[in-house]
């Protein structure tokens, strides 16, 4: 347990808190929501459907609650979301605030090559930057030599490991349906499994993102007949996701870019096989033929391949599911609060040098 013998820091999380409008809840918004338990205060902004609005929003919030909180931990995409961090950052370095930049997103790399002034600048507002993984501390090392690793948290309480002593074809999906997670690599692999297998299953979850993923993924399941063996959920509230997890055996992962994924941290937990593309921080995080499959993105013939490999051999996947479990309690709550909350008086002493 964690000594309640600390300041009751009042924390802004500026991020996306969009799970009441049926989003996937973020792991900024788990770490809130974990912070609170611990007897922090938090301070969410912004719970916006639409962008214009969130970063007003932003900006409306920060300035009112400026003189309330002693902490803002901003969290940092690529892409659009990149404004919004850039954004409130300024202002909060402008009201001196201290500021916690967290890294997301297996494109934030890539991102940060095209736009590197933008990051540098951002950079150095920050008092501190942390990151969930090895791989973007890696990639972003030359922005920031003192980038700090702090893991994304998992509630292990929640997820029930289940030993595979049987591995049947039943798969799941969890993720967004956008393009940078492919999930119509799901579907051309639900057409190679189904020669061998006509019972073979796959559940997909998660919203629609606007990009026409959701529908091009639909369009596929009709084309290739695949309406008995595929099913999409796009609403599911958080606390049914251990059920669904339960419920499979075997968990896809199909995405183009990535970091670590909560949505597999969470399959480790429940001790499904984990099939991956091997992109962005996967490698990072995930050793092939020890705790998972890696496969090369867009290729649903190898993908396939080793989910066949899986089905067919119990010992091997049941060593993979262990290993992956074994790994995954590094990740547990107890113990990322702990290096949250150690940061935080870290910094509030530093401040009042």
């Amino acid at each position: 347990m964690i000594s309640n013998n600390y300041k009751k820091y009042k924390i802004l999380h500026v991020s996306n808190f969009l799970s009441q409008h049926g989003y996937t809840k973020s792991v900024v918004e788990d770490l809130a929501d974990k912070l609170e338990q611990y007897g922090l205060i938090t301070y969410r902004v912004s719970n916006k459907i639409n962008p214009i609005l969130r970063l007003f929003d932003m900006i409306y919030q920060i300035f009112k609650l400026r003189k309330k909180i002693d902490i803002a931990h901003v969290a940092v995409f690529s892409g659009r979301a990149f404004i919004w961090a850039e954004v409130s950052t300024w202002l909060l370095h402008k009201l001196h605030i201290p500021v916690i930049l967290s890294l997301h997103g297996g494109n934030l790399p890539s991102f940060s090559q095209k736009h590197s002034n933008r990051v540098k600048n951002l950079f150095k507002k920050a008092n501190i930057i942390v990151s969930p993984s090895n791989y973007l501390i890696d990639k972003l090392s030359y922005f920031n030599k003192n980038i700090k690793l702090i893991h994304n948290p998992i509630d292990l309480k929640r997820f029930k490991y289940r030993k595979r002593n049987i591995i049947k074809p039943r798969l799941i999906w969890v993720r967004s349906f956008h393009q940078i997670y492919n999930p119509q690599l799901a579907i051309e692999v639900m057409k190679l499994l189904k020669e061998n297998i006509p019972e073979v299953q796959l559940i997909m979850i998660g919203p629609g993102k606007g990009d026409g993923s959701l529908q091009k993924t639909k369009h596929l399941i009709q084309y290739y007949k695949l309406q008995k063996n595929v099913k999409i959920i796009d609403v599911v509230h958080n606390s049914k996701i251990p059920i669904f997890l339960d419920n499979a055996d075997i968990f896809i992962n199909t995405t183009n870019y990535d970091n670590t994924p909560i949505s597999v941290l969470e399959a480790m937990a429940c001790g499904l096989c984990i099939v991956s593309t091997n992109v962005g921080g996967i490698p990072y995080l995930l050793e092939n033929g020890k705790d998972s499959l890696l496969v090369p993105p867009n290729s649903p013939e190898r993908m396939s391949k080793e989910i066949m490999k899986l089905i067919k051999n119990v010992n091997f996947a049941s060593n993979i599911t262990n290993n992956a479990r074994r790994k995954v309690e590094n990740f547990k709550y107890e113990q990322i609060i702990k290096k949250w909350i150690n940061l935080f008086n870290k910094l509030i002493i530093s401040n009042n040098k």
